[in-house]
């Protein structure tokens, strides 16, 4: 609020007047004529005074706005204005009597509509405040001008290209066995570590598992946070994303990914020296997480050094009883004394081919 009248003093004044002359009035019903015609004329200006020029006016300005409010007896106002619809302030004569001025202020709209300010103004009423506030409110084209140029001083602070690095830890249920089937990474093809069966993962069921979770991650979650998700369908799936710098699983240093790294195979912790797989995405991956330019830390399978740190084993031929090597390359085997075919059991397939575990790898994107 930055304008009130409260008209205490008019009130109080005219209230008086019109008691005096009704008070009067009554003492003199029976005497002179031109006496109760006077009583009568004082009573019915004080009236009329008292009904249209006292009131109770507040002013805000607020938001670039100015909101007035007007109260009389006969009268209840309410207005919200802009700088554009206001025309002018002045003072408004009411009334001149024996060389003294009786004024009003008023605000005068566009559409030249009077709005009283102080009924009953005089030079020692402090208006100052109240118009320069009301002149200092922009105008909408002045509005529209410091908009610009604020959405252009944010463009120019947000850089054009943004990295999010982006990781997923995921599992699926196989739809042939029910077994828990880890998914490492950007693959269209896994097979169950259960039963043995190829689970088809094309482009289209990555993009219907992955839909909304590129903008969830660069608009809702905090860098080093993340949140868990079950996602219901042809596969039921788990998944567990956020946002996080890539780091080294062996020590936890964060990783410096510079430009030039990005075509090369492997990078190399500063700190423990540990290795740590790099790839371009699938072209395909680009449509599901769209700028997406490296990933990080992803194996289709078992790490390849599992298998080639195991030695060959030696089985007994269940025909012939001579003993063979199998290093676990093909999961039937000829006996290399009788020529019967070996298939090699689940207990013995899987030393050779463990059952990768859940991995956390990464993606990073440009937005």
């Amino acid at each position: 609020m930055i304008f009130q009248y409260k008209p205490v003093r008019p009130l109080i004044v005219t209230s008086v007047f019109i008691a005096v002359a009704v008070f009067l009035g009554y003492l003199m019903r029976n005497d002179n004529i031109l006496f109760k015609l006077a009583m009568g004329i004082v009573f019915i200006i004080a009236l009329i005074n008292l009904v249209f020029r006292i009131a109770y006016v507040r002013i805000e300005i607020k938001d670039n706005k100015m909101h007035y409010h007007y109260l009389s007896l006969i009268r209840n106002i309410n207005k919200t204005l802009t700088r554009d619809d206001i025309d002018q302030i002045y003072l408004d004569q009411v009334a001149y009597h024996r060389g003294v001025a009786s004024n009003q202020l008023v605000l005068v709209t566009k559409q030249k509509k009077k709005l009283i300010i102080h009924p009953f103004y005089s030079p020692t009423v402090d208006i100052e405040l109240l118009e320069q506030k009301i002149y200092q409110m922009p105008t909408a084209q002045e509005i529209e001008e410091e908009t610009e140029e604020d959405e252009q001083t944010e463009i120019e602070k947000t850089p054009l290209h943004q990295k999010v690095w982006m990781f997923v830890e995921m599992s699926v249920k196989c739809p042939y066995c029910d077994g828990a089937v880890n998914i490492n990474g950007p693959y269209t093809e896994f097979i169950c570590p259960n039963c043995q069966s190829v689970i088809d993962f094309n482009p289209q069921k990555w993009t219907d598992m992955f839909e909304d979770i590129r903008e969830e991650v660069v608009e809702e979650i905090e860098p080093g946070h993340g949140t868990k998700s079950t996602v219901m369908g042809v596969f039921d799936a788990r998944m567990f994303y956020g946002r996080m710098v890539p780091y080294c699983k062996q020590c936890k240093q964060d990783f410096e990914i510079e430009q030039e790294l990005i075509d090369q195979k492997f990078i190399k912790c500063s700190n423990c020296g540990k290795k740590t797989s790099l790839q371009p995405p699938p072209s395909w991956f680009k449509s599901v997480i769209p700028g997406s330019f490296i990933i990080i830390d992803s194996f289709q399978g078992q790490q390849d050094k599992q298998q080639n740190e195991l030695e060959p084993i030696s089985i007994k031929c269940p025909k012939c009883g001579g003993n063979f090597m199998i290093k676990g390359e093909n999961r039937i085997k000829k006996c290399i004394h009788c020529g019967i075919s070996y298939y090699i059991p689940d207990d013995l397939w899987k030393k050779f081919h463990p059952a990768p575990v859940k991995n956390r790898w990464f993606v990073g994107f440009e937005t």
